[in-house]
């Protein structure tokens, strides 16, 4: 097993203003970060692409969904949390190897057990249904999804109670399949541009008009886009508008209201610029918000949660080739930063939540070429 070499970001690397700068080896009072061999798993090393969390297997903790193999064929793999945050048993997801880039979790078939859909690289999507023991079948092909698929949603996005699924697709038109809530989808309806090259999808009611919208982050100098919900179907994701001031290599986005202000807000993570949040106005505008992160940085990943539990937003942003950093949110779009983990790998996927049975959240992050890991969250000691 060989991990990235310890040292810390080069002196070189400009912070926005914005952040309260901290020795990356000393944790800010609110938040410790546990870093244990114990908690690697997947020590293969495969090129790992995202994670999720879901109580796959009933028990009542979350367990590791991990997609592994982005453009070659690897195989994908459910881990099972012993309650403590370890994950010490792994079964495969199929027996065939594919190039996937992200399992998505949902009750598809609303059993009310987390079944999968599983988005890979030029090939369909495949559906995997879930006994609520995480044992899987299926394997279902979704119609019309092969094409460069980089991220997914599942949410109910038409009201009818059945996670509906959104593919981000690079080089494709993004597509929409409304879940008939019996475990598949119907037939696909494209989204947006036909040249887009979208890698990641958020959704919230950024109108405040009672209908869920969508967000795509779109690499290759695009701006990041915005499609509209609308309570009829023909109108629905037709209305669109680009988010100001976003063209770039954007890879993740998200939207949560990081303020606290009742309006949806997102967050971009950039390659090649330092990573934005945009400021909800609810009215289906946003405002330039803060920045923060490495002027050159990469980030490949983002995540939000409260993590030091004191009422709002933090952020989490997974790079590669740079140190993963955490942003507690301080209030006055002011953040600290302290870091998650000593290691410099690819992290291509993040997830947050509580995996050690403490009640405090935690962090997995997948990293590609390198063993992935749990990280535990504890409250700091004060002196």
């Amino acid at each position: 097993m060989s991990l990235a070499p310890r040292h810390l970001l080069p002196a070189s690397l400009l912070l926005a203003a914005w952040i309260t700068q901290a020795n990356a080896d000393q944790q800010p009072a609110a938040l410790a970060v546990i870093d244990s061999p114990f908690l690697l798993f997947d020590l293969s090393e495969h090129l790992s692409a995202d994670v999720q969390l879901a109580d796959l297997d009933g028990d009542g903790d979350l367990d590791v969904a991990l997609a592994n193999g982005r453009h070659w064929a690897e195989p994908d793999r459910v881990y099972l949390n012993n309650g403590r945050g370890r994950l010490l048993e792994a079964r495969a997801l199929g027996d065939a190897l594919r190039p996937t880039y992200m399992l998505a979790l949902a009750d598809l078939d609303r059993d009310g057990d987390t079944d999968i859909v599983a988005v890979y690289d030029d090939i369909p999507a495949r559906i995997w249904l879930n006994d609520g023991h995480a044992n899987f079948s299926g394997g279902a092909q979704i119609g019309q999804s092969g094409g460069d698929s980089r991220s997914a949603l599942l949410r109910d996005l038409d009201g009818d109670g059945n996670p509906d699924l959104v593919l981000a697709r690079r080089g494709d038109p993004d597509l929409l399949y409304l879940g008939d809530g019996q475990g598949g989808f119907g037939e696909a309806r494209q989204l947006g541009d036909t040249d887009g090259a979208s890698t990641g999808v958020a959704s919230a009611d950024f109108d405040a008009d009672g209908h869920l919208d969508l967000a795509f982050a779109r690499r290759d100098q695009q701006p990041a886009l915005i499609l509209f919900g609308a309570a009829d179907a023909a109108r629905r994701f037709q209305r669109q508008s680009e988010l100001p001031d976003s063209m770039g290599d954007n890879r993740k986005i998200l939207a949560a209201d990081i303020n606290g202000d009742g309006k949806a807000d997102l967050v971009l993570g950039r390659i090649g610029a330092a990573n934005a949040v945009f400021w909800g106005k609810g009215d289906g505008t946003f405002a330039a918000g803060p920045s923060f992160g490495s002027s050159d940085g990469r980030t490949y990943s983002l995540a939000v949660a409260d993590l030091d539990q004191d009422g709002d937003l933090d952020l989490i942003e997974g790079n590669d080739e740079q140190r993963n950093w955490i942003y507690l949110n301080l209030g006055e779009d002011r953040f600290e930063r302290v870091a998650l983990g000593e290691e410099e790998a690819d992290s291509y996927g993040i997830a947050v939540g509580e995996l050690s049975g403490d009640e405090q959240l935690d962090v997995v992050v997948a990293n590609s070429g390198a063993a992935n890991q749990v990280f535990l969250l504890r409250p700091a000691k004060t002196q």
